[in-house]
C-alpha cells in the first residue's frame, strides 16, 4: 500500500535527522506534521508522492483555520521530506517541484508590554523560594530575549552575575551566543541563587524539589501569574522574546546588536520588529522635523 510505503520513508527520514544531529524539537516538529501527513493521505486514499495531494493539504489546512505562517512551515517541511527521498533516490518523482510556495503572512509580532511585566514582578512575594525564582525568571526573560529551551538548558557556570553577562552554550543551531543583563536583573538573580543555595543540579533555575526546570514548567508558572495578576494578552516565553527585541529598539538600541543578542543568523530576522517600532520614528521626527526647523 502507498501509505506503508510513505511510512516507512517517514521513518528513514527522521531517522537520517537524528543521525544528522538536528535538534530534538526540530526532529519533533518533523514527527509531528509528516504523521500528519500520513494521516491526511491515508483518510483520503490520495497518492502520497503527488503534486495536487499536496495541494488539497493545504487548502484543508486553510479550511481548519491554520495561520498562513504554520501552512507555510509544511510546505518547508514537505519539501525538505521529498528533497531527501529524491536525493536518496527514494523516489522518481519530487511533488514539491510542481507546488508553489503558499504566501505566507508577516505576523506583527504578539508581545508582552514592559506594563505588564512590571505587574508580575509587583504581584509576585520576593521573600520566598518560588516568589525569587518566578521574578529572575521573568526578569532575564525580559531582559535577554533568550529561547525557554536556552533558558532551561542554562548552567550556573554560564553565568557571571557580576558583570551582567553569561554564555549560551546550546542554543538554535548549537552555535554559541553571549548574553547581556543589567543592574536589576543581576539584583534578581543574586536574590534567587541565595534562595537557591548549594544544589547537586547544575543548571541555574530549578524547581521545589531541585530538578531543573523545563519548557513546559516554565510555560506553566508564567501562565499562573499571569491569572493570579489578570492579565490581558500573550504571557509565555515568545512574547517575552518579542517583548524584549522591541523595548531594546524603542530604547536606542542598534538592530545590528539586536540580531547578535537574539541570535539571529541574518537581519532579515530581525528586521520584522522595526514595524512595531514606527510610533518611536514618528515622535522622532516630530522633535527632528527638518521643515519644522526652517525659518519661515
Amino acid at each position: 500500500m502507498s501509505v506503508s510505503v510513505l511510512s516507512g520513508h517517514v521513518s528513514a527520514f527522521l531517522l537520517a535527522c537524528h543521525a544528522r544531529g538536528l535538534s530534538l524539537n526540530t526532529r519533533g516538529w518533523y514527527e509531528w506534521m509528516l504523521h500528519g501527513y500520513v494521516d491526511y493521505v491515508e483518510e483520503g486514499e490520495w497518492p502520497w508522492d503527488d503534486p495536487s495531494t499536496v495541494d488539497r493539504l493545504f487548502v484543508h489546512l486553510a479550511e481548519k483555520g491554520q495561520s498562513k505562517h504554520t501552512i507555510h512551515a509544511y510546505y518547508r517541511g514537505l519539501r525538505r521530506f521529498f528533497n531527501w527521498l529524491e536525493m536518496r533516490h527514494l523516489t522518481s518523482e519530487n511533488p514539491m517541484e510542481m507546488v508553489e510556495a503558499p504566501r505566507k503572512s508577516k505576523p506583527y509580532p504578539r508581545s508582552i508590554g514592559p506594563a505588564a511585566v512590571e505587574r508580575l514582578l509587583r504581584c509576585i512575594d520576593p521573600e520566598t523560594y518560588v516568589g525569587r525564582r518566578d521574578r529572575a525568571i521573568i526578569i532575564f526573560l525580559w531582559d535577554t530575549g533568550i529561547r525557554v529551551t536556552e533558558l532551561c538548558d542554562l548552567k550556573v557556570s554560564d553565568l557571571e552575575v557580576h558583570q551582567g553577562s553569561g554564555l549560551i552554550r546550546i542554543g538554535k543551531g548549537e552555535k554559541f551566543r553571549t548574553l547581556c543583563f543589567g543592574q536589576k536583573a543581576r539584583q534578581l538573580l543574586k536574590a534567587w541563587s541565595d534562595a537557591r543555595g548549594e544544589t547537586n543540579c547544575e543548571r541555574v533555575f530549578v524547581s521545589r524539589c531541585r530538578n531543573p526546570m523545563t519548557r513546559s514548567g516554565v510555560y506553566y508558572m508564567l501562565r499562573r501569574r499571569k491569572e493570579e495578576v489578570g492579565i490581558a494578552g500573550p504571557c509565555n516565553p515568545h512574547a517575552f522574546r518579542h517583548g524584549f527585541a522591541i523595548e531594546f529598539l524603542e530604547n536606542g538600541g542598534n538592530i545590528n546588536n539586536l540580531r547578535i543578542l537574539l541570535g539571529h543568523e541574518s537581519l532579515r530576522s530581525t528586521e520584522i520588529y522595526l514595524k512595531a517600532t514606527d510610533g518611536r520614528a514618528h515622535r522622532d521626527h516630530e522633535k527632528a522635523s527638518p521643515g519644522d526647523h526652517l525659518d519661515i
